[in-house]
């Protein structure tokens, strides 16, 4: 999403895709939504919650967290 900041937006710990909405002036969702199955996909954002199986059933409950990745200590 251009002009769109997800890791400084997730600087500050995990975000659902509603606290992200709003930390991020409200974009339009479905370009938000297209934003985070990018950068899941690059693993540049951890997406928790949401667990799907191998036949793409996915549990309900809790809303998924969005997090910048743990990055190894030096």
């Amino acid at each position: 999403m251009p002009g769109v900041d997800l890791e400084a937006a997730l600087a500050d710990g995990p975000l659902t895709m509603d606290g992200l909405h709003e930390q991020l002036g409200r974009p339009e969702r479905d370009a938000l939504r297209w934003a985070l199955d990018e950068a899941v996909a690059f693993g540049t954002v951890v997406q928790s919650g949401g667990a799907c199986d191998d036949r793409g059933i996915c549990a309900s409950g809790a809303p998924a967290l969005f997090a910048l990745p743990k990055r190894p200590r030096d």
